[in-house]
This record gives structure tokens, C-alpha cells and sequence, in this order.
């Protein structure tokens, strides 16, 4: 991160959140997704009787909401990704990112696009497909392919 967010928090950690939308929950799966832009982190947690549980972490920094599509077997989550050299906030690209929603494997990324919005979302369609929604009024419709390996 730029000088603005170098200052360290306990145990290294960053000392400056910066969380503009809520968590997403499924309650189907039982699994709360959270966020966090400035550490970029994107966590899958499990509510338990003691408390939480974390179940995956992944490097990710995003500023938007997450969506839950697909059927409970086959869970998705999909939101935006800032590219590392660029402040959450003050970022002028964003890239999707879908990922496997039970283990947080990343399974398709589009090519860097103009920013979206901060605290909106990727939203669903039909097929398969998302629409992604530039912060300078462009709409793009997205429909995610496999990485290769």
C-alpha cells in the first residue's frame, strides 16, 4: 500500500480497515463471507456454537459486495478485485473474480476493467453471465471462463 496505510497494527497487522459494504451470508451452507480492502482479504467463515470458524482465507482486496450465486453444491462467489498497486478508494481499475464459495479457489478472473463504484456489487444474470457496472456509467456484461492451469 501506498505511505498512507504503511502504519503497522499488533502482531504486524494493518492498521487502518477499511470495510464499506457488509458481509454476505448464506445460510444454505452456513458460511459468512466477510472483507476487509486495506489488509486485502476476502474470508469464508463458519458460525459455530462457540463462535466463529474460519474455514479459508485468500489475498484480495475489494471494496464491493459479494454475491452468492449457484446451486448449494456448487456455490460461487463473485466480486471485484483492485489491483495491488492501487489504493482501495482511490482505485481506477477493478478486475471480477469468481471463486469456488466452500474453499476459496479462484476458478475465473476477467481482464482489468475501468472502477466500479466503491460499496456496490457485481450483480447476477441469467446464463451464467454478470453485469458489471463502471463507475463511469458503462455496463459490461461479464460471463466467467475457466483460468488455464
Amino acid at each position: 500500500m501506498k505511505a498512507a496505510y504503511r502504519k503497522q497494527g499488533p502482531g504486524g497487522t494493518a492498521a487502518v480497515s477499511f470495510v464499506p459494504s457488509t458481509l454476505s451470508a448464506d445460510p444454505d451452507t452456513n458460511l459468512i463471507y466477510m472483507l476487509d480492502a486495506l489488509p486485502g482479504k476476502i474470508a469464508g467463515l463458519r458460525l459455530t456454537p462457540s463462535g466463529f470458524q474460519s474455514v479459508w482465507t485468500v489475498s484480495q482486496a475489494t471494496s464491493e459486495f459479494i454475491a452468492i450465486i449457484g446451486p448449494q453444491n456448487r456455490r460461487v462467489i463473485v466480486t471485484s478485485s483492485i489491483p495491488g498497486e492501487e489504493i482501495p478508494g482511490m482505485n481506477k481499475h477493478d478486475e471480477v473474480v469468481w471463486r469456488n464459495a466452500a474453499t476459496g479457489e479462484e476458478l475465473a478472473r476477467s481482464e482489468r476493467l475501468p472502477a466500479m463504484t466503491t460499496a456496490t456489487m457485481v450483480q447476477p444474470a441469467y446464463s451464467g453471465n454478470v453485469f458489471y457496472p463502471g463507475l463511469e456509467g458503462a455496463l459490461y456484461k461479464l460471463l466467467p471462463a475457466p483460468q488455464p492451469h
